[in-house]
């Protein structure tokens, strides 16, 4: 018998996937979205992001001034004046509060739909979420729940698609399956589980002050600012009132070991990292 030339195995092996580039989860805030104009700025960032190789996830809060304008019409709707919405425990309750929590989340969703616009304007895929839709789930409480868990997947999907995902703040979905609001600082609260959950390489929150001062500045108008602090620190001054940050944010931040950056839209601009 003529014997067999001895043969190799085949190469089974699957050639190694180059890694995705990184996400950063941009949150632009009321302060910083006054007016429609202002979505400009806020894109022209993304827009740099993406040609610096980054993958945006973009967290938007409603214009400023839209939720005290909602919160003014349910009290003068209300024959109580609206006491109870100052009442966190006693909203809770309230057979009003499904309804004042799904008119507050109207002013995120506005700006997310334009925001969405404004990134597609400049020949990039994009698309709105709610929190609902972006995987933000919570307790099953109105006017103020709690983030339970984020269920990622759609925004990483979103990505893998090269589409810029922009989701509405402050907002998700109760375990009730009701719309819920996550209460006053909530779109912090919002960007900071999503990076987390996404593990982003790092999460800036768009401030119109820019970066973190050593104390309030119309209280101590020679404050500086802290071009570096640690995640305890800005927990700290969080806890003791200072504004910029949701104190629950840092603490979520700080959890999931997220490097977060406090900035304002201006490149040159101080900024807190």
């Amino acid at each position: 018998m003529r014997s067999r030339e001895p043969t190799t195995p085949r190469d089974r092996s699957v050639p190694a996937r180059a890694a995705a580039p990184p996400v950063v989860v941009d949150k632009f805030g009321g302060s910083v979205l006054r007016r429609p104009e202002d979505i400009a700025a806020a894109v022209d960032v993304v827009v740099r992001q993406r040609e610096a190789g980054l993958r945006p996830v973009v967290v938007v809060s409603a214009f400023e001034g839209v939720t005290d304008t909602i919160l003014s019409a349910a009290r003068v709707l209300l024959p109580d004046g609206g006491d109870w919405l100052r009442q966190p425990g006693q909203a809770a309750e309230s057979p009003l509060a499904r309804e004042t929590d799904r008119a507050l989340a109207t002013g995120e969703a506005l700006s997310a739909a334009l925001f969405a616009v404004g990134v597609q304007a400049r020949g990039i895929p994009s698309r709105s979420f709610s929190g609902a839709e972006a995987g933000i789930r919570t307790a099953a409480a109105h006017l103020g729940a709690e983030v339970r868990r984020v269920l990622a997947r759609p925004l990483r999907t979103a990505l893998n698609d090269g589409i810029v995902p922009v989701v509405a703040g402050f907002q998700g979905i109760g375990t009730h399956g009701e719309l819920t609001t996550l209460g006053r600082g909530g779109t912090d609260l919002s960007a900071v589980v999503l990076a987390v959950a996404l593990r982003a390489a790092r999460c800036e929150l768009f401030k119109d002050v820019g970066g973190v001062l050593e104390a309030d500045p119309e209280l101590v108008p020679s404050a500086r600012f802290l071009p570096d602090v640690d995640a305890l620190q800005l927990e700290l001054l969080a806890e003791m009132g200072a504004e910029v940050v949701h104190p629950v944010a840092v603490r979520r931040a700080r959890r999931g070991r997220l490097h977060l950056v406090v900035r304002a839209l201006d490149d040159d601009a101080p900024r807190t990292t």
